[in-house]
């Protein structure tokens, strides 16, 4: 222990004394010598080799700051995957402002615009992005994509901006990005980007293996539609039945559809009314006003009759054991 603290003092002093001389002596070369108390010192040489010593230790502790600090965001933004949606938690909320003072500037910029322990600030929110997306962080180049497709005067061209920001994180595998580059491939949204169904399938997948609902309906309805390929309505099947066990309300209401129409599957009015149900549930607003059109009445009614029927049954069976 005594040595190395030993070491660390004689490099501060060693420090301190080129410094010295470089001030003392500006006059000379960087490729000069200089003779000092009968040693002889290639200045520069030493000075850059011991001052790398220390600087780098420096960045290491700034680096891990960083990485700690964009590590926190990430984890606060789990919980608002949407881009643009606050926090959803105190927690979350807390993250963002320990991850900002710990120097992450993409979570500054979220703070100046969600006005998360400071006023709300759209215009230093996007400065402070821009610096953190030239940076390479996915978030804030979410976040500035954004900000400009929220402004869109199309005088600066910033849809044009806006996709080239929300490409840069979903290559760098953001989620709502790469949901967002699908469908400006899938709707053809500026003439830079032409419609592409191809990209967009290869966008709308990568986001749906992370859990996407909206990128997996999204694929569901290329498949069941035809849209620039054959329509195919079991592998749209497929793919709202993986965006039910997602959670999402518009698969679960899609398969419903299906069997209503007997599309692809068997008409089934019965099952139809149950994904309806459950979509719902679920929060799909439309679906539950439809269960109660005047169509549908005595299907939802025999449907509560048959459950009520099996619960009965249940009961009954359970009792008996």
């Amino acid at each position: 222990m005594e040595s190395a603290d030993s070491d660390q003092e004689d490099v501060d002093q060693e420090i301190v004394m080129m410094q010295i001389l470089r001030d003392e002596m500006p006059e000379v070369k960087d490729h000069e010598m200089i003779e000092s108390s009968g040693e002889t010192i290639l200045m520069v040489k030493r000075l850059k080799r011991l001052q790398h010593i220390v600087l780098s230790d420096e960045e290491k502790h700034l680096k891990t700051d960083l990485a700690q600090a964009n590590k926190l965001l990430e984890e606060a933004m789990t919980e608002s995957p949407e881009v643009g949606v606050p926090p959803k938690t105190d927690t979350a909320a807390r993250l963002l402002l320990k991850a900002s003072v710990m120097g992450s500037r993409a979570a500054e910029g979220l703070c100046y615009l969600f006005g998360i322990g400071q006023k709300d600030d759209k215009e230093k929110a996007m400065e402070t992005f821009s610096e953190a997306a030239n940076m390479g962080n996915r978030i804030a180049q979410a976040y500035l994509g954004y900000s400009y497709h929220q402004s869109r005067p199309e005088k600066t061209n910033h849809e044009k901006k806006a996709v080239k920001w929300y490409m840069k994180a979903a290559d760098q595998g953001h989620t709502f990005s790469e949901r967002w580059i699908g469908w400006v491939y899938q709707q053809g949204f500026c003439k830079d980007h032409e419609k592409s169904i191809q990209i967009a399938l290869k966008y709308y997948e990568r986001a749906s293996a992370k859990g996407d609902g909206y990128s997996t309906f999204q694929l569901g309805q290329i498949y069941e539609c035809g849209q620039g390929l054959k329509p195919s309505p079991s592998r749209a099947l497929e793919y709202y039945k993986r965006g039910e066990a997602f959670g999402d309300p518009s698969c679960m209401a899609q398969i419903g559809i299906l069997y209503r129409d007997g599309y692809g599957v068997e008409e089934d009015r019965q099952r139809a009314v149950l994904q309806f149900w459950r979509a719902a549930d679920a929060g799909h607003r439309d679906v539950a006003d439809f269960l109660f059109e005047s169509e549908w009445r005595e299907d939802v009614t025999n449907f509560f009759k048959e459950l009520h029927t099996v619960c009965k049954l249940s009961v009954h069976v359970f009792s008996s054991v």
